[in-house]
């Protein structure tokens, strides 16, 4: 049966790979109800931890939300940040950019390296990585351009998925990966400490924790494929989802645990 990701191995995981994902991938992810969760969850990051966007540049490390998913530096543009953002993939970059223009909202995006990133030293007061660098063999190089094009005083959100998801994700992981049957390629989990570490040698103070999308992987591959496929039958994640979404509100309860573990730092 013909599947709609590329074949992954350790040799096709790199640009090539990301581009002919970009390519084949089905009908975008924006209105399915995970996906709606998952931007409520983004929007929440910002509020807290950017505060107030008008004016500020913002650059975001990668574009397959804003091409497939949650659409958050659209949503941030909107609030008035100067949004830039990256991807390694010109199919991805393409979409994105055709997202916007569509909408009316301008982007300032280029196919680029997160390892290399084409920007000044201190240029930005805000950088969002959201399900990023966990695709890096090596996170080093872009965690320390993302210390590097942060300006002093500004903060960087990342997030990488959690080890300590209860939902046992990381196992289905590793496991599709063996296989060459996961769809995003390579991918690495973290522990928070792990990620606070690694941002700390690049000498950027972690000044809080947090997390996002505490919910089963089960429930969000449902509900995908359902928005794919049939997306009048949504209203059956909709409903499985509510309780999920009760739990968000709880910081300390449930968020250290959510699928994305994620650190604020600042320079």
């Amino acid at each position: 049966m013909r599947t709609w990701w590329p074949r992954w191995s350790h040799q096709t995981s790199g640009p090539q790979y990301w581009a002919e994902l970009g390519r084949r991938f089905p009908r975008s992810f924006f209105g399915a109800p995970t996906t709606q969760h998952y931007l409520a969850e983004e929007k929440r990051l910002f509020r807290r931890h950017f505060g107030d966007l008008q004016g500020k540049p913002l650059l975001k490390l990668d574009l397959w939300n804003e091409a497939q998913n949650t659409e958050i530096l659209l949503w941030a543009v909107q609030q008035g940040a100067a949004g830039y953002g990256i991807d390694i993939a010109e199919t991805t970059v393409r979409k994105a950019f055709a997202r916007g223009r569509m909408l009316d909202i301008p982007l300032e995006i280029a196919v680029a390296d997160a390892t290399r990133l084409p920007f000044l030293d201190n240029s930005f007061e805000c950088v969002y990585t959201m399900g990023t660098i966990e695709h890096l063999r090596d996170p080093e190089p872009a965690l320390k351009e993302v210390a590097r094009v942060l300006k002093p005083g500004g903060t960087a959100i990342v997030g990488v998925p959690n080890r300590r998801d209860p939902f046992l994700f990381s196992v289905v992981s590793r496991v599709l990966q063996a296989l060459g049957r996961y769809p995003y390629g390579f991918e690495r989990w973290y522990t928070n400490g792990e990620l606070r570490r690694q941002l700390t040698d690049q000498g950027l103070r972690v000044v809080s924790r947090d997390g996002i999308l505490f919910l089963p992987w089960w429930l969000r591959f449902l509900d995908l494929y359902l928005w794919v496929s049939h997306p009048a039958s949504c209203h059956v994640t909709r409903q499985l989802l509510a309780p999920f979404r009760l739990l968000a509100r709880f910081r300390g309860l449930v968020r250290p645990f959510g699928y994305l573990t994620v650190c604020v730092a600042r320079k």
